[in-house]
């Protein structure tokens, strides 16, 4: 399962992320890669709703075509990553919650590719301007359930693949995601590309997508 960036804006959907889905795909990676409303054509918490139906759609795929549900892989670039994170995180959410699912379907594991783990840090350096805060309809105090941070442990296999050169997801913030989360009792890895910004992540013409591709991969490979 593929989900786009964009800093959360409904100016930006899916064709953002087209040329990595397609590249994945002719790679031998069966991709279904997601849309779902974004700030400026949606308000709280329509979002993250919209992903945890477009993830759990996969079972209706999976009656049409070949594939293993027991082998998910939920990927994400920039803003795309932390709700990759995120969604993997749905089994934590309680009852109570506008996000809560009764039966989300949960990945083997996560690729953070340029991804947003810790909205509370990114929102402070206003990261995509005010779009953070508009994504929790203006109260940050549901970080607590949309914040990958904040929701560890996720209790799923992640691998974070960053930039070095990211002026966007600075890569401090790869560095103590990893660190808490660890901490915290969860299997993480991170993999940091000397020479990459934030979007040759997502160019298949680039080196960086090769690593990008291997953290799917063993993803999908793994027991």
């Amino acid at each position: 399962i593929l989900i786009h960036g964009g800093c959360w804006q409904s100016a930006i959907n899916l064709d953002n992320i087209a040329m990595l889905s397609a590249a994945l795909a002719r790679d031998g990676i069966a991709t279904y890669s997601i849309e779902y409303r974004r700030v400026g054509d949606s308000r709280w918490p329509d979002t993250f709703r919209d992903v945890g139906a477009a993830v759990d759609s996969l079972r209706d795929a999976a009656k049409a075509h070949p594939l293993d549900l027991s082998r998910v892989v939920i990927a994400g670039h920039s803003a795309g990553g932390h709700l990759a994170l995120w969604a993997a995180a749905r089994a934590k959410l309680k009852p109570g919650s506008p996000l809560h699912d009764a039966s989300p379907l949960l990945p083997r594991g996560v690729v953070s590719i340029a991804g947003v783990p810790d909205l509370r840090s990114a929102a402070a350096d206003k990261v995509c301007g005010s779009a953070i805060t508009d994504l929790v309809g203006g109260d940050t105090t549901r970080f607590s359930e949309t914040s990958p941070l904040e929701m560890l442990p996720l209790g799923i296999p992640q691998h974070l693949v960053n930039g070095a050169r990211d002026p966007i997801v600075v890569p401090k913030w790869g560095d103590q995601y990893l660190t808490a989360a660890r901490k915290a009792g969860d299997t993480v890895s991170l993999t940091l590309l000397p020479d990459a910004g934030h979007f040759e992540l997502i160019a298949p013409a680039k080196p960086a997508y090769a690593a990008v591709k291997q953290a799917i991969a063993a993803m999908l490979a793994a027991k």
